[in-house]
C-alpha cells in the first residue's frame, strides 16, 4: 500500500470523522456515542420482537424457502462448510512449502480461485436477505445510527431519537455513499495493523489512541484493534514465524492453522493421559476400551499418539490383506518379540562374562 495512501486511512480510523457536501452545505460525521448504540440496538429489538414488518419473512423462513426452490440448499451449506475447509487446508500447505517457490505460486493460484468460488457461494446463500424482517430491523438500526452521527456546519445534530425519521433521506443516501467510498478492506486492515505509522502508536497507547471510550469505538477501529491484538500475539509468541511469513497474510493464516493443531493435539494427549492414568497397571503397553457408537470410537482412536495411529494402519492394512491374522502375527507384535528375545539374549550373555 502507498505510504500516504496508509496514512491517510490511519488518521481516518482513528479520529473516526468523514465529511461530505449535501444541497452546497457541508455537514459531516461523527462517531456515535454509547447512548446512540443503545438506543439503536433497542429499535432492532422492538422492531424484531413486534413484527414491524409483518409482510416480511424471518431469516428462518428464508433458509427453508431457499431450500425448498433449490435456491440455497442444506446440501449448499455443507458444500460451503467443504470449501471453507479446503481454503484452510490450501493456506496450511502454504505456509508448510513456503520454501518451495513454484509450488506456492500455483498455490497462490488455487487460494485464490476458492475464494472466487466461495465468494460466489455467499451470494447465493445471501439472496433473499433483503426480503427478511431481520434485514429490515438490521436497516432501520443502521439509518438511525447514522442520522444520529450526521452534524451540519455549525457541528448540531439534524435530528434527535424521535424524529429522525423526518430527516431527508438524500442526505442519509449521501452520508452512506461518503462512508461506502472509505471501505477499507480486510487486507488493508492488516498491513495497517502491522507496520507504521500506526504499529508505533497502538505499541505505546493500545485503545488509547483512539481517545475514545472503549464501549464507544467506531467499526473500523474496533476491526483495526482485533487485528492489531492478533499480531500481538505472533509477535510474543516463543515460535514467531519469520517476517515473510507475518507480511503474507494467506501464509501466516497457515501458521495459525499450524499453531491450533499442534495445541489441540496437546490438549488430546493430555486429555488421554488424564482418561486413561487411572487404567493403567504395570508395564503394559496397550489398553483396549470399548466404543458404544461411532462417536466414542473416533474419541478413543484420538486417544493415540503419532504412533499408535500408525501402527492401527498397519494392523488394518494386514488384516484387509489377509482377512485373519492372530495376535502374535500382526507385523507389529512380531517385531516387538523379536526385539525383546534380542534384548534378552544380550542381558543373558552378558551375565555370562560377569
Amino acid at each position: 500500500m502507498d505510504i500516504h495512501l496508509k496514512e491517510k486511512l490511519v488518521y481516518d480510523i482513528i479520529v473516526g470523522i468523514h465529511y461530505f457536501t449535501f444541497d452546497h452545505q457541508e455537514y459531516r460525521i461523527v462517531p456515535n456515542n454509547k447512548f446512540d448504540i443503545y438506543h439503536a440496538n433497542h429499535l432492532y429489538h422492538e422492531c424484531v420482537s413486534r413484527g414491524r414488518f409483518d409482510n416480511f419473512m424471518s431469516a428462518t423462513e428464508r433458509t427453508v424457502y431457499l431450500n425448498y426452490y433449490d435456491i440455497w440448499t442444506y446440501k449448499n451449506e455443507e458444500d460451503l462448510k467443504t470449501l471453507e475447509k479446503n481454503l484452510q487446508d490450501m493456506k496450511l500447505d502454504l505456509y508448510k512449502n513456503r520454501i518451495n517457490i513454484s509450488y506456492v505460486n500455483g498455490l497462490r493460484k488455487r487460494i485464490q480461485s476458492l475464494k472466487n468460488g466461495i465468494n460466489k457461494s455467499y451470494m447465493n446463500k445471501n439472496k433473499l436477505f433483503e426480503e427478511t424482517l431481520e434485514y429490515h430491523a438490521t436497516q432501520l438500526k443502521n439509518d438511525f445510527l447514522l442520522c444520529m452521527s450526521i452534524r451540519n456546519d455549525k457541528g448540531k445534530k439534524i435530528c434527535n431519537k424521535s424524529n429522525y425519521l423526518s430527516v431527508d433521506y438524500r442526505l442519509i443516501t449521501e452520508a452512506r455513499k461518503v462512508l461506502d467510498q472509505n471501505f477499507i478492506t480486510a487486507s488493508q486492515y492488516r498491513e495497517i495493523a502491522r507496520t507504521e505509522p500506526f504499529r508505533s502508536m497502538w505499541i505505546n497507547a493500545k485503545y488509547r489512541t483512539f481517545n475514545r471510550n472503549i464501549a464507544e469505538l467506531t467499526y473500523p477501529q474496533k476491526i483495526l484493534c482485533s487485528f492489531s491484538r492478533m499480531y500481538d500475539s505472533v509477535y510474543k509468541n516463543t515460535e514467531c514465524p519469520s517476517d515473510d511469513v507475518i507480511q503474507d497474510d494467506d501464509m501466516l493464516d497457515g501458521w495459525f492453522i499450524q499453531q491450533t493443531k499442534e495445541q489441540e493435539e496437546r490438549q488430546k494427549e493430555k486429555l488421554s493421559e488424564d482418561k486413561l492414568s487411572h487404567l493403567k497397571h504395570g508395564n503394559g503397553q496397550e489398553l483396549f476400551l470399548v466404543s458404544n457408537n461411532q462417536k466414542d470410537a473416533e474419541s478413543i482412536y484420538n486417544m493415540n499418539n503419532h504412533q499408535g495411529r500408525n501402527i492401527i494402519k498397519s494392523r488394518n492394512k494386514q488384516i484387509e490383506a489377509e482377512n485373519v491374522v492372530k495376535h502374535q502375527n500382526l507385523k507389529d507384535v512380531r517385531m516387538d518379540l523379536h526385539l525383546q528375545a534380542t534384548q534378552e539374549s544380550r542381558e543373558s550373555m552378558r551375565n555370562k562374562r560377569r
